[in-house]
């Protein structure tokens, strides 16, 4: 099981090779496309980035790190129950998380002046107090035990 940054030297096209992220999951192997493109003479295969000579260094260096940190913070893979909740979490493209949900949620009430929003809102604090991240696999009757105590013991 691994997550890795590589070049994909299988289809050079005028731009030079497409840089993808690589994920290798229980058996499953999946490719995802970067925007980004280098030739080998402005690749560092050994650091895994690119060269001062790449046109685009500074955007390039600054999105890879990005990707280096996400891939660090996965942790262990064997949390993640498929290949496309890992890459939703490299990609941050879905949000999993009740409480960026909830906000969103607050925020469209409130466009719409809907007076329910003030009490969402409210709740949405007390519920932060408890777990400020909250992602929807989490949500089952233990957690909802859990809320409970910490409501019984801190009012």
């Amino acid at each position: 099981m691994a997550v890795e940054i590589k070049l994909d030297q299988q289809r050079e096209t005028s731009k030079g090779f497409s840089i993808i992220i690589y994920i290798n999951f229980k058996g499953k192997r999946k490719n995802i496309a970067t925007k980004y493109s280098t030739f080998l003479k402005d690749w560092d295969q050994h650091k895994v980035e690119p060269k001062k000579s790449h046109p685009n260094y500074s955007e390039l260096l600054n999105y890879l790190f990005e990707v280096k940190y996400r891939i660090n913070q996965l942790g262990n893979l064997n949390n993640y129950s498929s290949i496309e909740k890992i890459k939703s979490e490299l990609l941050n493209s879905n949000s999993d998380d009740l409480m960026t949900f909830w906000n969103t949620l607050v925020k469209e009430f409130e466009k719409n002046g809907l007076k329910k929003a003030e009490k969402y809102k409210s709740i949405h604090s007390v519920v932060s107090q408890f777990q400020s991240v909250i992602l929807f696999d989490e949500l089952d009757y233990n957690f909802l035990i859990r809320f409970r105590n910490f409501k019984l013991n801190n009012g």
